[in-house]
Formats: structure tokens, sequence, C-alpha cells
């Protein structure tokens, strides 16, 4: 969930770059992205600033929904290739991002020894990889591991 900001593009990227799902606000207007498409969110309020997404991999979609009120906004239809994986991207255009889980991840999600942010890089499999460079971001990943091995 994104909070209290001028809510910037937000989504997930694959992790080769390649490919990218977003929602994002333009101008008064918000729009969903995809496969190079564009598509009006019509039903997302003006005033905005609380945003929650819901990714489903195996089903293929990606939905964004008003955290507030918990209304649906828009949903992404797409195919997400395995072993490509994906990871989130935010972008804040003014204020503060606040970054809030409303569900428990899954066990195998951030762990430790199976993160897709972490690697096996020598003896010790606790190393963060080199493609993991903002310090916000890994003290995200960190929680999320801490929140995975608690449960």
């Amino acid at each position: 969930m994104i909070q209290k900001s001028i809510i910037g593009p937000s989504g997930v990227v694959s992790r080769d770059n390649s490919r990218s799902w977003w929602f994002e606000r333009r101008g008064f207007w918000f729009s969903a992205v995809y496969d190079d498409t564009s598509e009006p969110v019509c039903s997302a309020p003006p005033g905005i600033k609380t945003i929650g997404l819901f990714l489903n991999v195996s089903g293929g979609a990606l939905s964004f929904y008003n955290a507030l009120s918990q209304e649906h906004l828009v949903t992404l239809p797409t195919r997400f290739h395995p072993g490509r994986g994906v990871v989130p991207a935010f972008a804040l255009g003014q204020g503060r991002l606040k970054i809030r889980t409303g569900l428990t991840p899954p066990p195998l999600v951030f762990c430790c020894k199976d993160s897709g942010y972490r690697g096996a890089q020598g003896a010790d499999r606790n190393v963060w990889r080199r493609e993991v460079a903002f310090r916000s971001v890994r003290k995200v990943v960190e929680k999320f591991e801490q929140l995975a091995s608690s449960h």
C-alpha cells in the first residue's frame, strides 16, 4: 500500500527490466500502463493518495485498489514468466512514501536464504545482490524478511 504522497508510477517491473505494469497519475487523471498500452482509470477519485496493489503471479494479474475504501480500481491482465520474476517499483511524486503490508507475507517470499534480493555469493547466502543499491529498499526487504521468519 502506498500512502500519503502524490502518486507517481507504482507497480511492478520484470527483473530483466523488459516489461512493466503500473498505475500512475497523469495530470488530474489516472492511467494503467502495461504492454505499451495506457488506459485511463476513471474509477480512481482525483484526490486519492493511498493505493493498494495485489499481485497474483500464477493467475497473471496485478490489481490496484483504493486502500481506504477497499474499492477496486483496475486489474492489469498479463502473463508473468516463471523464472524471470517481478520486483516492486515505486516513484514518489511529492510528499513521502509509506509502504505498508496489509497481508502477512507468505513464508517463502522474503526468507533470507530464498529471497530474490539476496544471492548465493560465496559461502554466505546472506549477501545482498549488487542490483539492490538503495538503503530504503533494503530496509523494506529486511522488514519483510523479519516478518516471514517470525511466522
